[in-house]
């Protein structure tokens, strides 16, 4: 198996999360203000859900993942060209074991981020499908298959989100970002 190309995960995070600026609007006055004050991201990561520590071996052996592959990843910070609009993202990464004859995603990437639901439906690219679930009570927008499988899932927390993505090249890739969606969202705090 090989490991997700962290430096591809950024580039396509960078893409998805801020390469497009704040639309500013001018009042009749002259006055600027920003259009969409829900859409503006939050100044750090939330801290009630850390990936890497709060997810039990018992839900990873359940999805698939190996949960002796628990791999932390550096903690991204991504400038979007906004002034005070910085992606800040924290996490872990997870092989999936899925036996003999698996054709899925080989590995998922498990991020606390300061993304917002409203700023991911924003800024998401508009090349790629989108759609939005419900699990557990909580907004969750899956956005993928793209770039020949990658899928990226957000999941509405407290002072942000919990991202999930995959960077394999596989059909299948969405179907694993919702099932560990459903599977992580009753650990996750309201």
């Amino acid at each position: 198996m090989s490991g997700i190309d962290v430096r591809g995960v950024i580039r396509s995070a960078a893409i998805l999360l801020g390469a497009l600026p704040v639309l500013v609007a001018c009042g009749s006055d002259g006055s600027h203000s920003t259009t969409d004050s829900s859409s503006v991201l939050q100044t750090g990561v939330p801290s009630a859900f850390d990936p890497c520590r709060d997810i039990p071996d018992s839900t990873l052996q359940q999805l698939g993942f190996d949960s002796g592959s628990r791999k932390s990843i550096p903690d991204q910070v991504i400038n979007t060209g906004d002034v005070d609009q910085v992606v800040r993202a924290r996490g872990c990464e997870f092989a999936i074991d899925g036996g003999a004859g698996y054709q899925g995603p080989t590995r998922i990437a498990i991020e606390a981020t300061n993304t917002t639901i409203a700023y991911f439906r924003k800024h998401d690219e508009k090349d790629r499908p989108v759609r939005e679930i419900s699990v557990e009570g909580r907004d969750v927008i899956i956005s993928g298959p793209a770039f020949g499988g990658q899928c990226e899932g957000l999941i509405d927390v407290p002072g942000g989100g919990i991202l999930l993505s995959t960077a394999d090249t596989n059909a299948t890739s969405c179907d694993m970002v919702v099932k560990t969606a459903k599977a992580i969202a009753p650990l996750l705090p309201k």
